[in-house]
C-alpha cells in the first residue's frame, strides 16, 4: 500500500522518519531538571501552558533554576489512582549522580511549598523525598501529534505489562520518533518504540542501562554530545550508566572532537564526529505540509587513549 501524502490525515511523520533510516541519536532536548506533575485534565496541543493548574502554582514549576534548564511535563495513567493522584517527581539528570524524588501532595498549591533549587541542589532537607527506582515517561499526547498517540499508547500499555513503573507524558520533543520515551532520573531519552521492545527497555530501565537500540541521548548533554556518546557506547559494548565521564568536546567546522573517560578503569576515548548539515528530508509533525532539513552524524575516528 502506498505511503500516504503530507497533509493527509492520515500521514504520520514518524512513518516517514522510520521509512528514511533519521537517525533518532543526537535528538533529545538537553534538561538538566525533569519536573512531572500528575495532571488528569484534558490535555490539549500545549497541555503544559494550557490546563486549569492554578497560575501561581505554574510560575512555581516554570520559574528558572540558576544553573539548571529545567523543564515541566504533565504525567498520568491510564488507570486512575486516587492515591497518586497529585504525584511529582523531580529528577536531577546529573551525568555522574543522577537522583530522582517523590512527592505526594494534597493540593496543587502545596506545590509552592517545595523549594525547587534547593531539591536541584540536592540539599539534604530533601533526601526523605529520594527514591531509588526508576520511572519510565512515555509520550501519548495525540492532541499535539497525533503520532504520538498512535504509538505511544500501545508502548505504554506494553511496559505496564512489563512492571515498570511507567506514566504517560506530554510532549517529550520529536513527534517523527515516536514512539518516544524517557527514563528517570538518568534522563536518557529513546525513540522508534514499539510494544515488542518493551520487555528489553524495562530491563534496561531496571538494570541502569541504556538500550542503544532506540538510544536519543542523554538530556544532560547538548545534541553533538549525545550523538558522540551513541559510537562511544556502540564501539565499546558498555552500555551501564553512567558508565562514562565527559572531559571535552571541540568543534572544528563540521568535524568535532569529543573524549569521554571510562568510570570503570580511567581510561580515555576520542569519538571524532562529523556533522552532515541538512542532510535529510523530514517532516517534523503529522500535521506538517512542508519539510524541513535535518542534521546527521558520521563516525570519522574512534580512538581508545592510553590512560593519562
Amino acid at each position: 500500500m502506498p505511503s500516504a501524502s503530507p497533509g493527509s490525515p492520515d500521514f504520520y511523520c514518524s512513518d516517514c522518519s522510520r521509512r528514511l533510516g533519521e537517525q533518532a541519536f543526537g535528538t533529545m532536548a538537553q534538561v538538566d531538571v525533569w519536573l512531572l506533575l500528575a495532571y488528569y485534565g484534558p490535555w490539549t496541543a500545549r497541555a503544559v501552558s494550557d490546563n486549569t493548574l492554578p497560575p501561581e502554582v505554574l510560575a512555581h514549576l516554570n520559574a528558572p533554576l540558576p544553573g539548571y534548564q529545567a523543564r515541566l511535563q504533565l504525567i498520568r495513567r491510564e488507570k486512575l489512582d486516587l492515591t497518586e493522584m497529585i504525584a511529582f517527581f523531580v529528577a536531577v539528570a546529573d551525568p555522574l549522580a543522577p537522583r530522582l524524588y517523590a512527592f505526594r501532595v494534597d493540593a496543587y498549591t502545596d506545590l509552592l511549598g517545595i523549594d525547587l533549587a534547593a531539591v536541584a541542589a540536592g540539599e539534604a532537607r530533601y533526601e526523605s523525598a529520594l527514591r531509588a527506582e526508576p520511572l519510565l515517561a512515555v509520550c501519548t499526547n495525540g492532541k499535539r501529534d497525533r503520532a504520538c498517540a498512535r504509538q505511544g499508547l500501545p508502548v505504554y500499555r506494553a511496559l505496564e505489562a512489563a512492571g515498570i513503573d511507567v506514566w504517560q507524558t506530554t510532549h517529550l520533543g520529536g513527534h517523527r520518533f515516536a514512539g518516544t520515551a524517557l527514563s528517570l532520573p538518568s534522563g536518557v531519552g529513546y525513540g522508534y518504540l514499539d510494544p515488542e521492545d518493551a520487555p528489553k527497555l524495562a530491563a534496561a530501565c531496571r538494570e541502569n542501562r541504556i538500550d542503544l537500540a532506540h538510544l536519543r541521548g542523554r538530556s544532560c548533554f547538548p545534541v553533538v554530545v549525545q550523538a558522540a556518546e551513541y559510537y562511544l557506547r556502540r564501539e565499546t559494548g558498555q552500555f551501564d550508566l553512567p558508565g562514562f565521564r565527559l572531559i571535552a568536546a571541540e568543534a572544528g567546522g563540521l568535524v568535532w572532537s569529543v573524549r569521554f573517560e571510562s568510570l570503570a578503569d580511567g581510561r580515555h576515548y576520542a569519538v571524532r564526529l562529523g556533522v552532515d548539515p541538512a542532510a535529510l528530508e523530514v517532516y517534523a509533525s503529522s500535521g506538517a505540509t512542508t519539510p524541513e532539513m535535518v542534521d546527521q552524524y558520521r563516525l570519522l575516528a574512534f580512538t581508545p587513549e592510553a590512560s593519562p
